[in-house]
């Protein structure tokens, strides 16, 4: 009688991002879309705190006026 074989050695794991030889790297995978997303998000709410920032472009004009005379 054959032995059943292991669901896993069904699975190439070359191509299958949970196979026994790639599951570290599901980890990997993760942490770096965790790290994109955070960048993306910050990067956005960065560029709207300068846009929409308007005592900070007043003083600068302010300034520009006083310096250029």
């Amino acid at each position: 009688m054959t032995k059943p074989a292991h669901p896993m050695d069904q699975i190439d794991t070359r191509s299958a991002p949970f196979g026994r030889n790639n599951f570290s790297n599901v980890f990997d995978l993760l942490f770096d879309f965790a790290y994109l997303r955070v960048h993306v998000t910050n990067q956005i709410v960065l560029g709207l705190r300068k846009l929409f920032n308007a005592d900070c472009h007043f003083m600068q004009l302010f300034q520009h006026r006083v310096l250029t005379g």
